[in-house]
């Protein structure tokens, strides 16, 4: 039976489908409850018909919402939503709604794969058959299903679906406002000395095994916001919007700053380094706000003074641990892809083969601080070429976006977004030097909204230049973004 004799069917209609999966939901979900007696089981049972509603309807907000809720690992930012299973149930729906709308109404025809996102499918492809030549098996199966393939489908996903102006403006106005929250609750934790490593360094969610509990990892995902914070600081197409910019450029800078993270700062420094090549002319002007920036910077951070990697350490022994322990392990990541050059030692495998590439070893298991190396020794040496096409290939998009947009008179959350996409992808190469970030969302993230963002402004500049070609200069009003803030410079 095909899906259109399927939908012709009397009782294939939304009410009716609706209804029946409820009463399928609710009846298992009773008997759940009824054998655990948790409370909270009830509660998510309750809420799943009008979830199971929702879910026929519009899918992006569920996928925007998942990014939300894993990318900033809100319930574990706030413990009191651990119970909900907010991310299950978030996952659930982005996949129900995808399958609903493609295959069922066909209300979202997918668009042509961009080259970035075509990368990122054959990393993707050469990761999971890696899986079957990794040194242990068992660690890189356990990390693809619990993260990795949920990670790629989520971020496809988002590529495929975010084509209106309105999913733009609610993407803005969404990571901005989850990436405050994050970094508000991690000034939280450092006024309130809650997590903290060394003494001084901020994290959230250390007690519980999460993400953001190491300060470098929490320093990268902030990154993001801050380049979105900064570029509506510029481009906002109201006062209000330019003061909200500028009060989340100061928390989620702030935040940065408590992590006292090295790699953010450097961070930082691009991100203030592409947003300014938008709105600084003069070059020099450009080295010298980065050059002042570093240096505020390094004072507000207090690195000098960190327990690892200040000033009494490098005058000690001339070069402090941590910076040895990068190079040591990066030569393993060297030995690893030099071994096993086709599939590296697999997915998750780097620490627990460290041990048998490095030429030092510390006696303890170790992940390699550095994105790039990280997918040299686990992937081997076509998986780090395709890594790197991939993020080349997206910068490419990014700016190439950038530059359509000079002159058009577009919504400004358009401008804003891409702009906060093309830095935030610079800084993450420039931070990610130095931080284990090559299978995190980070990048996925940044290379899917990229895409989707790309193929927008594309169609949006075609779609000009065709009404100027048949309607003249005088008389072409560029349609999708009638009666909106001029924003060019």
């Amino acid at each position: 039976m095909t899906m259109q004799t399927l939908r012709e069917n009397p009782f294939f209609d939304r009410p009716f489908v609706i209804a029946l999966t409820s009463a399928l939901v609710v009846l298992l979900g009773l008997y759940a409850v009824q054998s655990t007696g948790s409370y909270e089981s009830l509660i998510i049972v309750a809420g799943l018909p009008l979830s199971l509603a929702l879910m026929t309807t519009k899918p992006y907000p569920w996928f925007l919402g998942f990014v939300l809720l894993v990318y900033f690992r809100i319930p574990e930012a706030l413990p009191f939503l651990l119970p909900f299973k907010l991310i299950f149930l978030f996952g659930l729906m982005c996949m129900g709604s995808l399958v609903w709308h493609t295959m069922i109404e066909e209300s979202i025809a997918l668009p042509p794969l961009s080259v970035e996102i075509r990368a990122l499918l054959l990393l993707f492809l050469v990761v999971t058959l890696g899986i079957e030549f990794s040194h242990n098996r068992a660690l890189s199966f356990d990390n693809w299903t619990n993260g990795y393939w949920k990670t790629i489908a989520i971020c496809v996903g988002l590529a495929c679906i975010l084509n209106t102006k309105e999913q733009i403006r609610q993407t803005v106005w969404w990571l901005l406002s989850g990436g405050t929250l994050i970094a508000l609750v991690a000034i939280y934790n450092r006024i309130r000395g809650i997590g903290l490593v060394e003494g001084t360094r901020v994290t959230i969610g250390r007690d519980l095994q999460s993400p953001l509990g190491d300060p470098n990892d929490l320093a990268l995902v902030l990154l993001t916001p801050l380049s979105l914070a900064l570029a509506m600081t510029f481009n906002a197409g109201s006062r209000a919007g330019r003061l909200f910019g500028l009060a989340a450029t100061v928390v989620v800078a702030a935040a940065i700053i408590a992590t006292q993270s090295r790699g953010g700062l450097l961070g930082i420094l691009a991100v203030l380094f592409v947003v300014g090549q938008w709105h600084i002319r003069s070059i020099w002007l450009r080295i010298a706000v980065v050059v002042i920036g570093a240096l505020a910077l390094f004072y507000m951070m207090d690195i000098g003074n960190r327990a690892s990697g200040g000033y009494a350490e490098v005058s000690a022994k001339g070069i402090d641990d941590s910076s040895k322990i990068r190079l040591i392990v990066w030569q393993a990541a060297i030995n690893m892809a030099a071994e096993n050059p086709f599939n590296g030692v697999g997915l998750n495998n780097f620490a627990s083969n460290l041990y048998l590439y490095t030429p030092q070893w510390f006696h303890m298991a170790m992940v390699p601080h550095s994105a790039w190396f990280q997918v040299l020794g686990e992937t081997g040496i076509p998986g780090i070429l395709i890594f790197l096409t991939m993020v080349l290939t997206a910068l490419r998009s990014a700016y190439v976006s950038m530059e359509r947009l000079q002159g058009l008179p577009v919504d400004p959350c358009v401008r804003i977004l891409s702009m906060g996409l093309l830095s935030s992808l610079v800084g993450y190469c420039v931070a990610a030097t130095f931080l284990t970030a090559g299978f995190g969302w980070q990048v996925y993230l940044l290379v899917g909204l990229i895409a989707a963002t790309a193929r927008y402004v594309s169609n949006l500049s075609h779609s000009s230049a065709r009404e100027y070609a048949t309607q003249g200069p005088s008389r072409a009003s560029f349609p999708p973004c009638q009666n909106l803030t001029q924003t060019a410079r």
